[in-house]
């Protein structure tokens, strides 16, 4: 078979593909396709029983060869055929130009202007598609599923703007709250339900990284307000720029940052702290007139695994897991700056009581053995 031949019939297997798949037509083609199929498959089983009847009423075999049929029988039998297909035609016609007008056209209509919305919403420099996946919870935008799929999904990043942290380029605390609080959850429950063994290669597991700006109110003193906002607009793309899609950027307020990994086990998370670490001091840089020499912008990180123990029983919140995140990082404050700090869990807390003791108090949970906080070598 040539290649053009190849080529065509592949054309012809996608085209008929598409033509079944009701909700995502893009041509009338496509849709006209469809109901002349319907309508001609239904009018030949029409057409069957009428030539049945002719056939009784006039003597003839509908279901004998050609050359058995006398020449009233194969008029009749060419006539109800034709009669069909010219209807199947019309009718064919009529329903297209129907759903043009009804259907087709507003449905486009609508898809346009959200495309639109969605194109100015993308000018934001962050992917505010993220969504729920089984196995990675930050992918994009899937637009191949039916209208309703699409309008749903350009809609949501079209209204993606309310998370949307102007100064900084991430995403904002209502985002944590609202939606990435929620991703979590089902994403948790979703690990649950494949089971409680250990975890094998490439497994998501994740990691809630706080992240401080050291000395920002120096810069602020030494450069200037508006170099402050350029800091953390540095900032902010830094940090982007090492978790890329594997993860999201929150702003928390004021200087602090939270960044929420999807890593695959085994994951090394005090690597990745050191990382996003290393990576914001040596991209961003202050200087101006106000302040003799240039200045490398440093950050103090802390870090906890998501979810803190892996036992089902266990009730700690989202916010509890920011609250010991924001606790380690201040031990890296404390501890020179510029630095981070680690909780490992080594023993689950078996009452409410004694787990909001830990999400109060790391220190209480290092004395007690809950935890273990893990610093550089």
């Amino acid at each position: 078979m040539s290649n053009k031949a190849t080529t065509f019939l592949q054309k012809a297997k996608k085209f008929f593909s598409d033509v079944f798949r009701v909700g995502t037509w893009d041509s009338l083609l496509k849709a006209g396709t469809f109901f002349f199929i319907c309508m001609f498959a239904t009018s030949l089983l029409v057409g069957l029983f009428i030539n049945l009847i002719l056939g009784d009423a006039l003597n003839f075999t509908v279901f004998a060869s050609w050359n058995d049929m006398n020449y009233t029988a194969r008029t009749i039998v060419l006539t109800v055929f034709f009669g069909m297909l010219i209807y199947s035609v019309i009718v064919t016609l009529v329903l297209t130009v129907i759903f043009d007008r009804v259907v087709f056209r507003p449905v486009n209509s609508i898809l346009s202007e959200v495309k639109k919305r969605t194109k100015a919403a993308s000018t934001i420099p962050l992917s505010m598609q993220q969504t729920i996946s089984s196995d990675d919870p930050f992918r994009h935008m899937d637009t191949s599923g039916s209208w309703m799929d699409s309008i749903r999904q350009y809609v949501s990043v079209a209204s993606s703007e309310k998370y949307y942290d102007e100064t900084t380029g991430c995403f904002n605390r209502k985002y944590f709250t609202q939606e990435l609080s929620e991703i979590l959850r089902t994403q948790v429950m979703c690990d649950l339900s494949r089971g409680s063994g250990p975890k094998t290669i490439g497994t998501p597991c994740y990691c809630i990284y706080m992240i401080d700006i050291d000395h920002f109110k120096r810069i602020n003193d030494d450069f200037g307000h508006l170099y402050g906002d350029q800091v953390l607009r540095d900032v902010g793309a830094s940090l982007r720029n090492t978790v890329g899609d594997s993860g999201v950027i929150i702003r928390n307020g004021g200087e602090e940052f939270v960044a929420v990994v999807c890593h695959k086990y085994p994951a090394n998370f005090a690597d990745y702290a050191e990382q996003l670490r290393n990576n914001l001091a040596e991209s961003v840089i202050v200087s101006g007139e106000r302040a003799k020499d240039a200045r490398s912008v440093t950050c103090s990180i802390g870090f906890v695994p998501f979810p803190f123990f892996e036992e089902i029983q266990t009730t700690m919140s989202l916010q509890a897991h920011v609250d010991l995140a924001d606790q380690a990082m201040y031990l890296a404050k404390t501890s020179g700056r510029n630095t981070w700090r680690g909780l490992d869990p080594i023993a689950c807390p078996r009452t409410d009581e004694e787990i909001e003791k830990l999400s109060n108090s790391i220190d209480y949970g290092a004395e007690v053995g809950y935890i273990h906080i893990i610093k550089p070598q």
